[in-house]
């Protein structure tokens, strides 16, 4: 049985520009959107998280649930995900797979606690941006649906 292609009945008001289309199948389709943005001289990828990057998080801060550190652990935790290159150099990623995305995390986490704090905050500040660039595009389709 195959399915037949979803039609929404559209207006002026409701039409996706092209870059909006474009956002929406990245995010909706593919399920991530990335940008390079320049931090302090340093050229980084930033991507938006998988369900299982962000479970992977939660694993990673556990420890440092209560503590006086534990904003810094996450936005550390959270960047140990997102940031796929700074400068020339890649971070770890899987090479299968079959590789558990929570050990890869592990070792991009302990990579990125080494940075200073106003690095982290900025490259933090960038992402959350990354992420607001959904909102319009999330908006829009429920305005379409």
């Amino acid at each position: 049985m195959s399915e037949s292609p979803v039609t929404v009945e559209e207006t002026d008001e409701e039409h996706f520009t092209e870059e909006e289309s474009q956002d929406f199948r990245n995010y909706m389709i593919i399920g991530r959107i990335s940008d390079t943005v320049d931090i302090l001289g340093h050229k980084v990828v930033l991507r938006t998280l998988s369900i299982e990057e962000d479970l992977a998080v939660g694993l990673i801060i556990k420890p440092f649930l209560g503590s006086n550190s534990y904003e810094t652990a996450y936005r550390t935790a959270i960047l140990s995900a997102a940031i796929r290159r700074i400068d020339n150099e890649v971070m770890p990623e899987p090479l299968s797979e079959d590789d558990e995305i929570m050990e890869i995390l592990k070792v991009r986490f302990n990579k990125i606690k080494k940075f200073y704090p106003i690095f982290i905050d900025e490259i933090y500040k960038r992402f959350t941006e990354l992420e607001k660039q959904l909102i319009p595009v999330v908006s829009r389709l429920g305005k379409t649906s």
